[in-house]
């Protein structure tokens, strides 16, 4: 094993690039999938980019991941040697804040289909996780560049561990559409409030009537910035501005809170134990509880099996801890 020269090569020669924050919608996530699903030449640089974005500015979705991940990350976990007894020089290492963090990540696995983290050797135990952007999960590469067709091979780097499936694009990718939806939903919201949150001030005058035409402008100049209208009297004005069948604005609301519900359910499986529906009652909500409590159940046997595992066990060799 090639040691010195070999450690932390990946993440020092990695060339970062700032996330794009250009406008997304459902038509760049459509492009940015098939991107990724390409069976020639795969990259999900872009689809990350639309991941990150979504994840950062929806807080929902934000809040619904932390949810899931910290039922795993807050279990008291303990380090059994082969004849089952607990090896108490572990928990030390097993409660410290590097271990969490390395469970949360491996959480965001679920999340994002991917992960790859970089191991510093020597020393106190600690690492640095890999640009999810630069990853090739496919061929098991990572890219210095995350436009790169080609890496390093992840399994030649010693204190490198990838996990993750190779075509798993992760479950934000279910939640991503409902995000952008909801996005435009509040942007159309913000747009009704904002035409129709202050009264609309009307004026008709008579249309040969230039000097009183004037006087009115300057009145209407003076008395505010609401919207207002000079209208002559001899035209026939109707303002169809959609508030006969949606007065309050619950069209908009009626979209962000089917977004959410199916956000809801793509993260957690359910919808009643994060928020309530006007159907919902003890039985149902006691229902969907015990349904998330089989996923969470299912995380904390992904994250052991990770954890598990021989290349984690000979990275934790590598730290001379007691495996």
């Amino acid at each position: 094993m090639r040691k010195n020269k070999q450690e932390n090569i990946i993440v020092q020669q990695i060339v970062n690039v700032a996330p794009d924050r250009s406008r997304k919608d459902v038509g760049t996530l459509k492009q940015s999938l098939e991107r990724a699903e390409s069976a020639q030449l795969p990259n999900r640089y872009k689809l990350y980019d639309l991941y990150h974005d979504v994840l950062s500015l929806d807080g929902h979705l934000s809040g619904l991941i932390g949810k899931r991940t910290k039922a795993v990350a807050g279990r008291a976990l303990k380090f059994l040697d082969s004849k089952g007894g607990k090896v108490d020089a572990m928990d030390k290492f097993i409660g410290s804040t590097e271990f969490r963090d390395l469970v949360e990540e491996l959480m965001n696995t679920i999340y994002w289909g991917a992960t790859a983290i970089e191991f510093t050797i020597g020393g106190k135990f600690s690492f640095t996780s890999i640009d999810r952007r630069h990853l090739r999960p496919e061929k098991r590469e990572i890219a210095l560049s995350q436009y790169d067709t080609k890496g390093i091979p992840a399994d030649t780097l010693p204190y490198v561990w990838m996990i993750g499936k190779p075509y798993n694009l992760g479950r934000l990718l279910q939640c991503s559409m409902y995000a952008l939806y909801k996005r435009s939903g509040f942007g159309d919201f913000a747009q009704y409030v904002e035409i129709f949150g202050q009264p609309v001030r009307v004026i008709h005058y008579d249309a040969y009537d230039s000097r009183t035409k004037e006087e009115i402008k300057k009145i209407l100049k003076d008395s505010g910035s609401s919207l207002a209208m000079m209208i002559p009297k001899q035209a026939d004005f109707q303002m169809m501005d959609g508030k006969t069948s949606n007065g309050n604005g619950d069209l908009q609301m009626a979209l962000i809170r089917a977004c959410n519900e199916e956000i809801s359910i793509a993260v957690l499986g359910n919808s009643e134990t994060t928020s309530s529906s006007e159907s919902s009652g003890y039985a149902q909500a006691s229902v969907h509880s015990q349904q998330q409590m089989e996923i969470t159940k299912s995380d904390i046997r992904f994250v052991e099996n990770c954890l598990n595992s021989e290349t984690f066990f000979g990275i934790l060799r590598s730290f001379a801890l007691p495996v």
